[in-house]
């Protein structure tokens, strides 16, 4: 389910977005910066301050997670079931990653997420018959040229 492909895609975007629900049907999406692979049907994130996200997940851990090079306009969308994990061999596992990624904030907590169904996102430029150079390039002088 998350190939070697996407892994490293994750390695390389490091932004995502998490959407959960809160107690009373309300929406919330919120930026992450530390989304990985902790296996072929395993994802994390820190709970650095993540305090609706984990309180939401206490109450309905259903989750959808969506990660896009911004550049490339490329990306996937997960949906799953979210834990929240403070202790033992998974925040562990988890916490060394974040250690080599350069995490210096103290992690509270772990959300793993059992991943259960993985689409790709792509922009409707591909569509049109743009290339994926043509649009990092066009992605990129919007950013630098702003």
């Amino acid at each position: 389910m998350l190939t070697p492909e996407i892994a490293g895609f994750l390695k390389r975007v490091r932004l995502c977005f998490v959407a959960t629900v809160s107690p009373d049907a309300m929406p919330n999406v919120s930026p992450k910066g530390t989304l990985v692979a902790l296996g072929p049907k395993r994802l994390a994130f820190a709970d650095i301050r993540s305090p609706d996200t984990v309180a939401n997940i206490a109450g309905n851990p259903h989750v959808e997670i969506c990660a896009v090079d911004p550049f490339s306009r490329r990306g996937y969308a997960f949906g799953g079931t979210a834990t929240t994990v403070t202790a033992g061999t998974e925040f562990d596992a988890a916490s060394k990653i974040y250690e080599e990624m350069g995490v210096k904030s103290p992690i509270r907590a772990v959300v793993v997420i059992d991943v259960e169904s993985v689409s790709e996102v792509r922009s409707p430029l591909y569509d049109l018959g743009a290339t994926e150079s043509e649009i990092r390039r066009s992605w990129i002088r919007r950013y630098t040229e702003g």
